[in-house]
């Protein structure tokens, strides 16, 4: 159960860590000096906790950047709204706030962990429990590689900054290769994480050893994917073992017997749910916004909920994906309205992505939804390990594999499957984590993600708005602001 404690410092955090935005995120503390402010266990937390309060944004960014890019969903509205231009594969988004956030975003979050990293070292006589040390330390390491993978997924080259520095020196830091990011931050800060967390989290939301073992998966998953020959996540690693290797090695978590309890309000923080980001219902600043930004204002107003604003269509589901279930697949209705009638009476065709809407308890505000956002499942770890046992990881079997996939199918209601291919498996992934914001990231560890994009956009495009899939779209542009900032500093990602 969440605590009022962590709300409140959610709240007052965002002021102690008050800095620039604009450059990295990269400047000092600025209304309130650390060595002034770091002078006990509660200072620490209070640090640790405002490092996380960074992930309040999460769902924004794999929404807009992976749930939108993919084949998952389809946008017709005006041509202007950001999930349109980014969905449509348009080339001038290096300015559009939808694809800076990330980068702006994960950068403060780094400064936050580092900070908190630097104060420790600086302050070694402060007296804290050394257990209580060790899970604050592993805390900021799984929250900075969390960071910089996500940086990578998005942007392929970032800047590694692993400690505090000035204006002047930020602007001597240049873009590191995806690979460096890797070994240089990502993987050492998730194998020193595993090594200092809990095993279990005395509260609900922070990280512990199963959370950096599954990122770290993740990680190794997404490293051996193709390169599509373009700086990218995939590094062609084939690192399949170790994927397998750290996923036996989680010891909590389990399947969930109803898909639909995983995203109860009165159900979260279930055995499904290794890690998410917890937000509270009616908290202004604690609650989460992104249905306000992924679902249509009609849509809105046929809630009861005129005054939400929204866009005039919507991010709806494709055509493709809604057809992929089975009839009786307890995950479509659940995950998809399948139209509805709007304010006026009238109906409307949408396919709208319902997975986190909370009917029946609906809140107040337009960013109080107060439903956790997983960030790792269980379920997802398990399919995981299915893809790593048939791209040639071991130890694993086809029988196994085979498990893995019918014990989700089971739960959806439909029929078993056998010798199941990893195309049946990726259709399985589709349909199991619909509106979570990972597509897109699988899509990118397939080989045919070209032709598979292009193959889509003929069925799903019926207004002709998307442009031809090419491997440059698998990464995004670097904000312009940054490439602006120092001429020479950075150089455009090829294709924008």
């Amino acid at each position: 159960m969440k605590t009022l404690r962590i709300i409140i410092c959610f709240l007052l955090l965002s002021q102690v860590f008050t800095c620039c935005e604009k450059d990295l995120n990269l400047m000092p503390i600025s209304n309130l000096s650390p060595g002034k402010f770091f002078k006990g266990t509660e200072d620490f937390d209070q640090a640790v906790i405002g490092t996380y309060a960074v992930l309040k944004r999460y769902p924004n960014w794999v929404l807009s950047l992976s749930e939108a890019r993919s084949d998952n969903t389809y946008a017709n509205v005006d041509g202007q709204r950001e999930f349109e231009q980014v969905g449509n594969f348009q080339t001038a988004i290096s300015a559009i706030p939808s694809v800076n956030a990330p980068w702006y975003d994960c950068y403060l979050g780094i400064f936050r962990a580092n900070t908190v990293l630097e104060q420790f070292e600086n302050n070694r006589d402060v007296q804290i429990d050394s257990q209580v040390k060790d899970k604050m330390i592993g805390e900021v390491k799984f929250l900075r590689a969390l960071f910089y993978f996500n940086l990578v997924r998005f942007y392929g080259a970032v800047p590694i900054v692993t400690k505090i520095v000035t204006a002047a020196e930020s602007l001597t830091i240049p873009r590191s290769s995806v690979e460096d990011v890797y070994n240089t931050v990502i993987i050492p800060d998730l194998t020193d994480a595993i090594g200092l967390l809990l095993d279990k989290p005395a509260i609900a939301g922070r990280a512990y050893k199963d959370a950096a073992r599954g990122l770290l998966a993740t990680v190794y998953l997404t490293r051996s994917g193709p390169t599509h020959n373009i700086n990218g996540p995939g590094l062609d690693s084939q690192e399949y073992s170790k994927v397998i290797e750290l996923i036996n090695q989680i010891t909590s978590g389990g399947w969930v017997d109803d898909y639909r309890s995983i995203f109860s309000l009165q159900n979260e923080n279930n055995k499904d749910i290794i890690f998410d980001v917890q937000f509270m219902q009616n908290i202004p600043g604690v609650g989460q916004s992104y249905l306000t930004i992924q679902l249509s204002q009609p849509y809105f107003k046929s809630l009861g909920l005129p005054n939400w604003g929204g866009n005039p269509g919507g991010c709806n589901v494709s055509n493709q994906l809604y057809n992929l279930y089975d009839a009786s697949d307890v995950r479509r209705d659940f995950s998809i309205q399948n139209g509805f009638i709007d304010e006026g009476g009238a109906p409307r065709p949408d396919k709208v992505g319902t997975k986190f809407v909370t009917f029946g308890n609906l809140p107040s505000t337009s960013g109080g939804w107060g439903l956790n956002f997983p960030v790792i499942r269980y379920t997802d770890l398990q399919i995981m390990k299915a893809e790593a046992i048939l791209k040639g990881g071991t130890p694993g079997s086809q029988t196994d594999v085979d498990d893995i996939v019918n014990k989700v199918r089971a739960r959806a209601g439909i029929p078993p499957l056998i010798n199941v291919t990893f195309e049946q498996l990726m259709e399985e992934r589709r349909k199991e984590f619909i509106g979570e914001g990972i597509r897109w990231f699988d899509l990118i560890r397939m080989p045919d993600i070209i032709e598979r994009m292009n193959n889509w956009r003929a069925v799903d495009d019926v207004y002709n708005t998307i442009a031809p899939m090419k491997n440059d779209f698998i990464i995004y542009p670097v904000p312009s602001t940054e490439i602006n900032v120092k001429e020479g500093l950075y150089e455009q990602n090829p294709g924008y």
